[in-house]
């Protein structure tokens, strides 16, 4: 929902009639064949844009086609000899998933492909590499462990970029494993790899975890050299995604070694790229480092930011607990909240925040939500003239239950739809409404509340 379009949906009874006939004459086969093909075309061309100003809309438009990518990944897993291009889909789409927080749906998928298709090969290794990260996100060590070692023994054998990239898998489950002069030396050794390569898409994520690294071995200095070494790579192309996740990482250098106000303003400049990106797992990192920047100035405001992450966290099955060195810092903001509000205004602050989307964590984190709703509400009376009538009634209705903070599943599970009928409905409401996010819906209709009441009989 970040632009204006018009998504065509076929109904079932139409779609059951079609797979029908096409199956009657034996061209269904082909049929999901070229329309598999079309997806992987989809998600590869997203993994080479990646490093590129183009990086945004390529993501948005794999988002808007993740049905149809589930659809070509069913049809990989219905026999051996299809499984392996499913296993390379998965494979080029590691930063997208991410960036969109999926690690259970895509774990999913990847036991069930590795499962068809146990051939060795450069496709599974690259596979079992995006597997293992996930696993690591949720927290899962053994499984990840278990998937690099797979994975490494492969690339032992493929060498040349493979290789390179299972070394930088083996850095990041070392880092999630505490093994952080380990990880060091990894990073390192992947860095030199993708230089050689001239790979600098991956040298920049490279920097990115390195600086990661370097920030939990209280390597300031080191964290913020490999901060600069990837703004270097990454601002000249117009990347955002790795630029985002550099300034978050660098704001934490900065907290951690002093400078608390420094490293906010890196925060903020974090998420107002993420804004654009959409990106839910790096919205709730960043989220989460303001409120511990800012718990001892306003821990009533740490409390709804802690809350707006767990909102996030719980959408997308994981949290800080997945990697200590953030968790430390969880909890140590939790106490400072507890410690100055009490046990039970600081859940209720808490609640207040997990009941935000994203987008709505985002302006309270930067303390743009009234500025932004007021400006939101002034420009859809301008276009509608201050009435709902834009809206059809069952969309008025989804609007309302959006501006309680419900999510799609809230929605879908309150009206008894499905959850993809609650999502394309809130798509609409964005699209007539020339909004961006849930937060500006919420806003608008506050604004018009009164002139709906004054339409009542």
């Amino acid at each position: 929902p970040t632009e204006e379009r018009t998504r065509f949906r076929m109904l079932p009874p139409i779609r059951h009639r079609g797979i029908t006939h096409l199956r009657e004459g034996d061209e269904l086969l082909d049929l999901r064949r070229r329309h598999r093909d079309w997806y992987l075309d989809l998600s590869i061309r997203t993994s080479e844009n990646w490093m590129s100003r183009e990086q945004v809309e390529h993501m948005d438009r794999l988002r808007r086609e993740l049905g149809n990518v589930q659809t070509a990944l069913e049809f990989c897993c219905s026999s051996a000899e299809e499984a392996r291009v499913g296993l390379e889909m998965g494979a080029q789409t590691l930063e997208f998933g991410l960036a969109d927080g999926v690690f259970r749906e895509s774990r999913v998928w990847f036991d069930r492909l590795l499962a068809r298709d146990t051939e060795p090969s450069d496709t599974r290794a690259r596979a079992l590499r995006t597997a293992s990260w996930f696993a690591a996100m949720q927290g899962d060590l053994s499984r990840a462990a278990e998937l690099l070692e797979e994975g490494r023994a492969l690339a032992e054998e493929y060498g040349g970029r493979t290789g390179v990239l299972l070394t930088q898998t083996a850095a990041f489950v070392a880092m999630f494993s505490g093994e952080l002069d380990a990880a060091a030396v990894q990073f390192e050794a992947a860095l030199a790899g993708f230089t050689a390569l001239g790979d600098t898409s991956q040298a920049a994520h490279t920097l990115a975890l390195s600086a990661l690294n370097h920030t939990f071995r209280q390597d300031y200095p080191a964290a913020l050299d490999a901060h600069r070494d990837c703004l270097a790579l990454t601002e000249p192309v117009g990347e955002w995604w790795y630029r985002s996740y550099s300034l978050w990482i660098a704001g934490l250098a900065l907290w951690a070694d002093g400078r608390a106000d420094e490293g906010a303003a890196l925060e903020k400049e974090s998420l107002r790229l993420k804004r654009r990106t959409h990106d839910r797992l790096g919205i709730g990192t960043s989220v989460e480092a303001l409120a511990w920047m800012g718990a001892d100035r306003d821990p009533r405001h740490a409390a709804r930011m802690l809350g707006a992450a767990q909102g996030i966290w719980d959408r997308i099955e994981t949290s800080t607990e997945a990697l200590a060195g953030l968790h430390v810092a969880h909890v140590g903001c939790v106490r400072t909240c507890v410690a100055a509000l009490g046990e039970d205004a600081y859940a209720e602050a808490f609640e207040e925040g997990r009941r935000l989307d994203p987008a709505a964590a985002i302006d309270l984190a930067l303390e743009e939500a009234a500025p932004v709703r007021a400006a939101a509400a002034k420009a859809v009376r301008r276009r509608s003239g201050g009435a709902t009538g834009t809206l059809t009634p069952r969309e008025r209705q989804i609007a309302a239950l959006v501006a309680t903070g419900m999510s799609n599943k809230d929605i879908a599970s309150s009206l008894v739809i499905s959850k993809r009928t609650a999502e394309t409905h809130v798509e609409h409401i964005l699209t007539k409404l020339g909004f961006t996010n849930r937060n500006q819906i919420a806003a608008w209709m506050m604004e018009n509340a009164s002139a709906s009441a004054g339409d009542e009989p």
